[in-house]
This record gives C-alpha cells, structure tokens and sequence, in this order.
C-alpha cells in the first residue's frame, strides 16, 4: 500500500514527518547536478515529490528536500511524462524488488 496525505499546508506537513518521524525528502528532477536514480540507495523512509509536467517543481520545492534524483535518459530524450516517471521511481524505491 502506498499512503496519501492531504493536508492544507503540505510544507508544514513535510517538515513535520522530516523532523519528528525520520522520513528523506526526494526532489525529482531535470539536472546534470542530481544524483542519478541508478546510484541511489533510497533510505528506509521516503517522500518523493514530483512536479508537473510542463515546468516539474518550483525551487521553494527542491530546496525544501534533503535530494535531488534525476532519471538519466538516453540522448535525444530530454523528458518523460510524469506519470512514467512516478512508477520509474516507485518501481526502484520499492523494498520488496
């Protein structure tokens, strides 16, 4: 299973779970100065933000995270949509693999 959380202010609620219950932070995004996700040994409690599609997370977002991952693409590719990017990332997050 995989927990939702809703909240009204979702900043709050980050930095909350950050501090009080241990969890990493996991920017996704477009950067040659990422870590690549093939290198990454994700810790044993994981938030990943994803951004949109058009314009992915806002700086306030990234620097709020403790990472910053990228997916490392062939040439010619510069993007993925976001959903193809979420079950990248949850298929190499997941314990059970």
């Amino acid at each position: 299973r995989l927990p939702v959380l809703e909240s009204s202010n979702l900043r709050q609620e980050l930095t909350h779970l950050r501090s009080t219950h241990g969890f990493s932070l996991a920017a996704t995004v477009l950067s040659d100065h990422a870590e690549p996700l093939d290198q990454v040994q994700p810790p044993p409690r994981n938030i990943i933000l994803f951004g949109n599609e058009g314009e992915g997370l806002s700086t306030d977002w990234i620097d709020l995270c403790d990472r910053h991952i990228t997916i490392p693409m062939r040439s010619g590719t510069d993007s993925l949509n976001v959903a193809v990017a979420a079950g990248i990332f949850l298929y190499h997050f997941d314990p059970h693999r």
